[in-house]
């Protein structure tokens, strides 16, 4: 009856039960007989060599340490290549910052002796209310022109300590600061100031009208909210006061992206993450 029993169970198992009681079966069988082979010619071999009574666990005691050995001397190798890829890696990286760096040491360099040329050759400088003489007009106003494009295209692949440079270069020179009578010689008009460095920077008239002040630290820079309120994003910004930008102003740049990330435009604090 048991028997019975067990080829009905049997026959109700599922197919795909079958084939893996089968396969164990098979692997079982396999395993039985690797070991039935290897001790029939452990037999041969010990009794050939003179052993006696040494059994295969003898010699598997014996080849432990080697196998420990060669085992920890496999993983030693594989970490220390591992770890050789990891330099190779590293020293790549490091080969290219070294290259961005002097790319950008060079820009700015560049950039300064163009500027300094277009001041002290070309006429670029500040006029009053009635703008330089008309003989000088069209010419002065192409300077401006090529100075504006030059600012804007080397502040967009700076890093933040050389987009202060560049920005201390033009305040000094009084180059971006407006005033009643004159508008600033370059227009900060959309320029990229992410994270740059502007502290006490003068910046009282200088167009910052969708600017990119994301990150910038403005603390103790001269400007007003009004200027401030023209830009593009002041996210994660210092204002002139050390606070940290809250969402004062709805920016046209942030109320145009916030949409794509749910973010409530009415929302100050929402705004300022």
């Amino acid at each position: 009856m048991n028997i019975l029993r067990r080829l009905l169970t049997w026959g109700r198992t599922s197919q795909a039960l079958k084939r893996v009681v089968v396969k164990a079966a098979w692997l079982s069988a396999a395993v039985l007989a690797v070991i039935g082979a290897v001790n029939a010619v452990w037999f041969v071999v010990s009794n050939w060599a003179g052993l006696g009574d040494k059994t295969l666990w003898n010699l598997l005691q014996l080849l432990i340490i080697p196998v420990v050995l060669a085992i920890g001397a496999y993983w030693f190798n594989r970490l220390e290549r591992g770890a050789d890829r990891l330099v190779a890696k590293n020293r790549v990286k490091d080969a290219r910052i070294i290259v961005d760096e002097k790319r950008q040491d060079d820009a700015l360099q560049e950039y300064i002796k163009a500027m300094t040329g277009l001041v002290l050759e070309q006429g670029l400088r500040q006029w009053g209310k009635d703008g330089p003489p008309n003989d000088l007009k069209t010419k002065y106003d192409a300077v401006r022109n090529v100075a504006r494009a030059r600012t804007l295209t080397v502040l967009d692949g700076l890093n933040a300590e050389r987009k202060a440079s560049v920005m201390q270069f033009l305040v000094e020179l009084d180059l971006v600061s407006g005033t009643e009578d004159a508008e600033p010689v370059i227009s900060l008009r959309r320029a990229n100031l992410e994270k740059a460095d502007l502290r006490g920077s003068d910046l009282r008239g200088a167009n910052l009208s969708f600017a990119n002040l994301r990150g910038a630290d403005l603390r103790g820079a001269k400007v007003t909210d009004e200027q401030l309120s023209e830009a593009k994003s002041l996210k994660d910004a210092t204002m002139p006061d050390g606070s940290r930008y809250d969402g004062r102003f709805n920016l046209m740049g942030e109320i145009a992206s916030a949409p794509a990330y749910g973010i409530d435009v009415d929302d100050h604090e929402e705004m300022a993450q």
